[in-house]
């Protein structure tokens, strides 16, 4: 078995690794909002930045 450490950091990796996807697929979804309702432009830049 590895040591636990390296386990925790693996782990972290996956986690940081599934909110990256989450993050990338809301800027999509949020994309196509923008393209089909016209919202404000700054809305959307908030919501990059954020």
């Amino acid at each position: 078995m590895p040591p636990r450490s390296a386990v925790v950091l693996e782990t972290a990796t996956d986690v940081l690794e599934n909110i990256r996807r989450l993050v990338s697929v809301a800027l999509l979804v949020a994309r196509k909002d923008y393209h089909q309702q016209e919202i404000k432009p700054q809305h959307v830049v908030l919501e990059t930045v954020i």
